[in-house]
């Protein structure tokens, strides 16, 4: 399961030339040991989060503002919420666009420093059984999100996974970050099976070199 860490680890896991590349458990390691300000990492940079119009992500929004982000970008589908008012009044760029639609994912991601991926669809309600739409915005929405990073030279992304990815109804006890994925054909339902999927793309692209700065992009 994808997990939410410091914005600021990433550095810590680029160290020494930008051609090599540092196992997974390296920065994880350091991070142990890290005592971090809450602007380190953050402070004059330019993120982006999709789904940015919504509870959770609106908060992310005004919080990476609140820690000195140069630029924060709410990308969404919708072009107003109960929170857009408040987004924009503190500064944040509200963006809309579909996640399905690759020209608009590029849009948005251009000029960023980091991402945090949080659109998503058919978690519950009369969404789960539109089975095509929640393809193609969790699975199909993170390919271009993932294109977009390399495309651009986003440095880090961020994935809001769920703990669907690995359980499915049996009980777990002591579980942590080892634990297995639910088998793909085990999932109960579409949103589970997609949220999978999409997080394991993200997984396997951490450490990729971008196609235009050389750098790599870090994904949790």
């Amino acid at each position: 399961m994808s997990q939410i860490v410091s914005p600021n680890i990433w550095k810590y896991r680029c160290v020494g030339s930008q051609k090599s590349h540092p196992p997974i458990h390296q920065g994880l390691e350091i991070s142990a040991e890290m005592h971090l300000s809450e602007t380190e990492g953050i402070e004059g940079k330019a993120f982006v989060v999709t789904g940015g119009l919504g509870f959770v992500g609106s908060a992310l929004c005004l919080e990476l503002v609140r820690r000195g982000a140069r630029l924060v970008r709410a990308f969404d589908l919708r072009s107003t919420s109960p929170w857009s008012h408040h987004l924009l009044k503190n500064g944040v760029h509200c963006v809309k666009g579909d996640i399905i639609d690759k020209k608009d994912v590029e849009k948005a991601l251009r000029g960023v420093d980091c991402v945090f991926h949080l659109a998503s669809f058919g978690m519950s309600g009369k969404e789960m059984l539109q089975y095509g739409r929640v393809d193609d915005v969790n699975i199909n929405g993170t390919c271009h999100v993932l294109e977009a990073c390399h495309e651009h030279g986003v440095k880090r992304l961020v994935y809001a996974s769920t703990s669907n990815v690995v359980f499915a109804g049996n009980g777990i006890v002591n579980g942590n970050e080892k634990l297995p994925y639910v088998p793909i054909d085990n999932h109960v339902d579409p949103y589970s099976r997609s949220k999978s999927i999409a997080e394991q793309l993200v997984l396997k692209s951490n450490g990729r070199p971008s196609n235009s700065s050389g750098c790599y992009l870090w994904a949790w």
